[in-house]
């Protein structure tokens, strides 16, 4: 699972936090359908784009009938910052996908407000800028490794602790083709190409 998609909360109110994990939930379930074949751009693409055809159908705070809910159905209030938060995502993976940074780029986004600026909050108190540092921290972290022992069983030829013939079953099985069942999972992934 990509970091960018971790589920930990941000420091705010409630409905900002409710739009980040509607949001976070999208990304994770398609990231998980696509078995990670798709890269984490085009997955905030797609959800991207079914969040702003959505806004364009359902414009927040108008009269609808109740037959013309956005779905799955959730307050305005929350909807409202669940296109930041989507705009957010897809800034955010831009920024991976692209070339590593540079040093002077790396020390420039230090220098930047830890709160999202898609979000539109200007707050200038110490102690909920140290909460948002302490959030980014917590979800650019770096992920440890495996263990050298067990690096080394995978090139002495065990996969995962079975042997030889199991090896060749577990080969096989993820070697068939499971036909139609993919295209099933796509879920709002229409007209994005997979990586190969």
């Amino acid at each position: 699972m990509p970091s960018l998609f971790a589920t930990n909360l941000p420091p705010c109110g409630p409905r900002v936090q409710v739009a980040y994990e509607n949001v976070v939930d999208r990304l994770r379930s398609i990231w998980l359908n696509q078995r990670g074949r798709v890269s984490v751009l085009d997955i905030c693409y797609a959800v991207k784009h079914t969040l702003d055809s959505q806004k364009a159908r359902f414009p927040t705070f108008a009269l609808k009938p109740l037959h013309q809910r956005p779905q799955p159905y959730r307050s305005e209030a929350v909807f409202k910052f669940e296109l930041p938060w989507i705009d957010y995502f897809v800034r955010e993976a831009q920024t991976q996908t692209s070339e590593r940074m540079s040093e002077s780029e790396i020390i420039d986004r230090k220098k930047e407000s830890p709160i999202p600026p898609e979000l539109g909050f200007v707050l200038t108190r110490n102690d909920v800028l140290k909460m948002w540092d302490q959030w980014n921290e917590k979800r650019w972290a770096k992920k440890p490794g495996l263990p050298e022992s067990l690096q080394n069983r995978g090139a002495e030829g065990h996969f995962d602790g079975l042997s030889g013939d199991s090896k060749r079953i577990s080969e096989s099985f993820s070697a068939i083709d499971l036909g139609g069942r993919d295209a099933n999972m796509m879920d709002g992934m229409n007209g994005v190409d997979e990586e190969e």
